[in-house]
């Protein structure tokens, strides 16, 4: 029985873990922490006795599944069927010292708990800190076929107030995931899906000045096999979705924004190629504003071949067709394919990738080679190259770049073209776990950019350094002497953090001034976040960028948790005179029907007079 109790002879048949390591200083913890592990043919069993000599310690407020446990004592299985030996293929199940639960399914998954997963966890509080029990079914995870597997896996255990983080296998500073344990001779179900198809739809009747009626839309789901899925989905709501908010902080290029959308969601780790801090991505889902209808498949092939395939169509707009393949080759590294084509309204894109990794200890390198092309036009061209080199305490990296004047992949994220040359970026972090400072960092890069005509791009340098301090409070400093075109930038920063760690109270104050392209730039920005009393969370955010005007930015949210699947939520935004308001209540975060009252929309410019009722179900 799943109760959060360890009753005598209940786990004697599983598997037992002991002698849990501090993840910082790698030497035995100094609490106690006993984990367990079993299996039957329907679900894996998880249970852990986390001891604490200081009961008084122990912190949990969040009670919404899928919530983040930052606050939280926590305890984590991280478990990985194919024995990759690398976090391909690795997922993660979290319990918060309340019995809350929150998991990342590898390759990304869809919210609703009845394609997401249901698996269950409860906690008992005893004398000397609380236990729990969790069971896993096999159809939550992707696994591979075969008896007697192996399986990679590791037990965490996070005290929040303390800030410690231990776990079964030590992976080191630097947490190398070839040194997780192995949960040898695991035989899970054979293989087949008893129900292959789930559904999921939606219908939204709307009152708006300009467009009111119902709109509806359909998703299915289909299981190829434990570890391959297909998702067809029609008319897909994406109005209702609050999406980021870009912020006003100076930046010479583009704004990278997530995507929370859950067609996009679902199987993500699958299509992506590239590096978010290097040349970009060749896929970036935000490029498809909308659809009609899509449809994708993904998954693991095996334990070393994976792939992603996603076509989408728009009556009234673009075409879009995507393709990616992966190779892995253990902890020695990769090989990836990719393939894009979009067909807008006369307009044509054809783009391909490829990439390689090698890992050899603290060393690592990787390559990326892109082509890409518009209409009829000659296909042009972009390659990085890198060198890395990572142990405990710093990390550091030489790329080089040349990416074209005219590669523009429709689909891509590529914030910088027209460019070739290099950078050097190094990380130096020390924590402690003694004295009134808690860690120290130091970063610094230098890059070095010409355009094809051979001009200075890019030239400079830029360094930064954080002290986290014992009292939870954090400070910053950062400077920035680069030109551009010629033009300089000469920039100082400060930033400061206090209760860094603790949503329910945190405030954040950070202030730059300087000269970009030789004008003069000014920014200053705080936010907070504060919970007033039980379930009720404020947060406030302000900035202002002067440079060549005034830029102001002001977001509110007000959130009340009255239960774990029922809440009121409401999103303030300000931006230079433009205003927006909304206010939705959710009954959501658990199997059945999900309902959601919408008043305004989430993603406008200005206020609209609107109303949404949403309604979601899944059979």
């Amino acid at each position: 029985m799943i109760d959060g109790v360890l009753a005598p002879g209940e786990w004697d048949s599983a598997s037992q873990f002991e002698g849990f390591t501090d993840r910082l200083t790698t030497r035995p913890a100094e609490e106690k922490t006993t984990g367990w592990l079993g299996y039957d043919d329907q679900a894996i069993y998880w249970a852990m006795h986390v001891h604490e000599s200081h009961p008084e310690r122990i912190a949990a407020r969040e009670i919404q599944p899928g919530a983040s446990f930052t606050n939280d004592d926590h305890v984590i299985l991280d478990i990985n069927p194919f024995h990759t030996r690398t976090y391909n293929g690795t997922s993660s199940f979290r319990v918060n010292a309340l019995g809350t639960t929150s998991e990342d399914i590898s390759g990304g998954r869809t919210n609703k708990r009845e394609w997401r997963g249901e698996w269950t966890a409860k906690v008992t509080r005893v004398a000397d800190g609380w236990t729990m029990e969790a069971r896993i079914p096999w159809k939550v995870l992707n696994y591979p076929p075969g008896k007697s597997l192996k399986m990679d896996f590791n037990l965490v255990r996070y005290q929040s107030g303390l800030r410690i983080a231990s776990e079964f296998a030590s992976l080191g500073q630097s947490q190398r995931p070839e040194q997780r344990a192995e949960w040898l001779d695991v035989t899970p179900p054979s293989v087949g899906i008893d129900h292959p198809w789930s559904f999921l739809a939606y219908a939204a009747p709307e009152y708006d000045r300009s467009d009111s009626g119902v709109r509806a839309g359909l998703d299915a789901r289909y299981r190829f096999s434990e570890t391959v899925t297909g998702l067809v989905s029609y008319n897909p709501d994406f109005r209702n979705i609050e999406g980021q908010i870009a912020g006003i902080e100076f930046t010479r290029t583009e704004r990278f924004l997530s995507d929370v959308r859950p067609f996009f969601t679902e199987g993500s780790g699958f299509f992506g190629l590239g590096s978010r801090f290097g040349f970009g991505q060749l896929f970036y889902s935000q490029r498809i504003a909308t659809f009609d209808e899509g449809a994708k498949a993904y998954g693991q092939l095996n334990k070393d071949w994976s792939f992603g395939g996603l076509a989408t169509y728009d009556r009234n707009a673009q075409s879009v067709g995507v393709m990616k393949v992966r190779r892995d080759f253990g902890t020695a590294g990769r090989v990836e394919g990719f393939a894009s084509a979009t067909q807008d309204d006369g307009f044509q894109d054809q783009t391909v990738g490829a990439s390689a990794s090698l890992v050899n200890g603290n060393l690592s390198g990787s390559a990326y080679l892109a082509a890409s092309r518009q209409n009829s036009a000659a296909f042009s061209s972009l390659f990085e190259g890198g060198l890395n080199y990572g142990a405990p305490h710093i990390f550091t990296t030489i790329r080089y770049e040349a990416v074209k004047p005219d590669f523009a992949p429709a689909l891509g994220f590529i914030p910088w073209t027209d460019r070739k040359g290099y950078y050097t970026y190094t990380s130096i972090n020390k924590e402690m776990r003694n004295g009134p400072i808690r860690s120290v960092g130091l970063d610094g890069g230098w890059s070095e950019y010409f355009t094809y005509g051979n001009d200075v791009q890019e030239k400079g340098y830029n360094f930064s350094g954080r002290i986290g301090l014992r009292n939870d409070m954090r400070v910053g400093f950062a400077h920035d002497e680069t030109s551009f075109y010629g033009e300089p930038d000469n920039v100082w920063s400060v930033n400061a953090n206090f209760n860094e760690s603790n949503r329910y109270r945190n405030f954040s104050v950070s202030y730059e001034k300087g000269i970009r392209g030789g004008i003069e730039s000014e920014y200053l920005s705080f936010g907070l976040s504060r919970r007033l009393f039980k379930g009720v969370d404020l947060g406030l955010s302000q900035s202002v960028n002067h440079f060549q005007g005034a830029d102001r930015l002001t977001v509110a949210t007000l959130g009340y948790e009255m239960t774990a699947t029922q809440s009121i939520n409401g999103r303030f935004v300000s931006r230079n005179g433009h205003t927006n308001a909304y206010l939705a209540f959710r009954q959501s975060g658990n199997k059945g029907t999900e309902y959601f009252v919408i008043l305004g929309d989430p993603n406008a410019e200005e206020t609209v007079s609107r109303v949404s009722l949403k309604a979601v179900w899944a059979f």
